[in-house]
């Protein structure tokens, strides 16, 4: 009879212990969604979808559903893209928000002067008038870990500078791994410096995209992807 108290108070501890994790992962859910709900404009991202493809999403900064922009296959306005690597790069707005730049692997076409390879292309915001705009340099296919001046990332976490240059740090990782586990990268500013919008991989979680304010007091994922860009 002792042995069924026991097992009956340790079957009490363990729900009331997952009832409290509930509790507190609603709540934190609830802040996070509290934050983003005063966040304005586009994030353009990358996604790795079923097919193994990182095609090109937008998605409002506050979250919600993503649309899907481009695709790199055979139901994109160009027949010649590259079927072997269908991946997307580096998707920015331009400067006046106006249309969408990016990278993405097109295959040779015969007679044409251009051999294939990387492009840098450009399409509207809601994904169409897709063309060509050339060849790409070395700069658009690079990765960063942070983009502007400002921001610093070290071992996966995120520090935004003060004025007298001292850091801030506004994103803890754990378990950084250079190779494996690798934290924040692709830090920027929005639009009014008033957030840092990076993503963050690992190797347990995968990678997302992540807001998170100048004082480190509010931060929220707002979807999974990479490679984001803000703007208003």
């Amino acid at each position: 009879m002792r042995r069924w108290f026991v097992l009956a108070g340790m079957i009490v501890i363990l729900l009331g212990a997952l009832l409290g994790w509930n509790v507190r992962v609603a709540a934190r859910e609830k802040r996070e969604q509290a934050f983003l709900d005063t966040l304005k404009g586009e994030i353009v991202f990358l996604r790795r979808d079923g097919d193994d493809i990182l095609n090109i999403y937008k998605i409002p900064a506050r979250g919600g559903a993503a649309t899907l922009l481009f695709h790199n296959d055979e139901r994109t306005p160009f027949k010649d893209f590259d079927t072997i690597n269908q991946n997307s790069l580096a998707p920015r707005w331009s400067k006046d928000g106006k249309a969408i730049v990016f990278v993405a692997s097109r295959g040779q076409v015969a007679g044409e002067k251009s051999t294939g390879g990387w492009k840098r292309m450009v399409m509207k915001t809601d994904g169409s008038g897709v063309r060509i705009l050339g060849d790409t340099g070395d700069e658009d296919m690079l990765s960063m870990d942070a983009r502007e001046e400002g921001i610093v990332v070290e071992q996966g976490d995120v520090f935004v500078l003060d004025e007298a240059g001292q850091k801030k740090q506004i994103y803890d990782f754990w378990g950084y791994d250079g190779k494996l586990n690798r934290g924040a990268s692709e830090a920027s500013f929005s639009p009014d410096a008033q957030e840092v919008l990076f993503q963050s991989c690992s190797w347990f979680s995968s990678c997302g995209i992540y807001v998170a304010d100048r004082t480190g007091e509010h931060i929220a994922r707002v979807t999974d992807g990479t490679e984001p860009d803000w703007r208003y």
